[in-house]
């Protein structure tokens, strides 16, 4: 079940055999804590259950393409987005533009020039109690990405994950 906020992650718990969050690595540990110890009282074995980080990460050589490309993310970042009232997704837009900063956009979806620079964000869930990590890529060229993030990424993590299970 996807879930950030605190009743949704405990219901996951308590309820499915997983849980799924787009919480940041560094900022997941109150997440992890709830989920486990929602899961240890109903009589579940915490370590048996998925936990599943899905974050957005954009990919180009030129920076300033992937920018436009999380453009579209920017209203997801408006305090109370689903609260807002507003049922167009054109003036939901415009809101955005006004009330959510560049500065605040780059934070939320790290944009990367070089494939390499996905490593270690990745490894960051895995070493924060993530079970799996399920990417979601708003990169304008998404084939290019796909085939340097299998060529590149995948036989790192793979080759470093099983020496860790040894």
């Amino acid at each position: 079940m996807a879930a950030v906020g605190t009743e949704a992650i405990k219901t996951a718990a308590k309820h499915c055999d997983g849980l799924i969050t787009v919480t940041k690595a560094d900022e997941s540990r109150e997440i992890l804590d709830t989920f486990n110890k929602s899961a240890e009282n109903v009589g579940k074995d915490p370590f048996s259950l998925e936990k599943i980080a899905k974050p957005k990460i954009c990919y180009s050589t030129d920076y300033d393409k992937a920018f436009k490309y999380i453009e579209f993310w920017r209203a997801t970042l408006l305090e109370h987005v689903f609260n807002t009232g507003i049922s167009d997704p054109r003036e939901l837009e415009e809101k955005a533009k006004k009330e959510v900063s560049d500065e605040q956009l780059m934070k939320s979806t790290p944009i990367i020039t070089s494939i390499e620079d996905c490593i270690k964000p990745i490894e960051d869930y895995f070493k924060a109690g993530f079970t799996r990590v399920y990417i979601h890529s708003t990169s304008p060229e998404e084939i290019k990405f796909i085939k340097l993030f299998c060529n590149k990424v995948l036989p790192y993590l793979w080759e470093t994950l099983e020496k860790s299970k040894r």
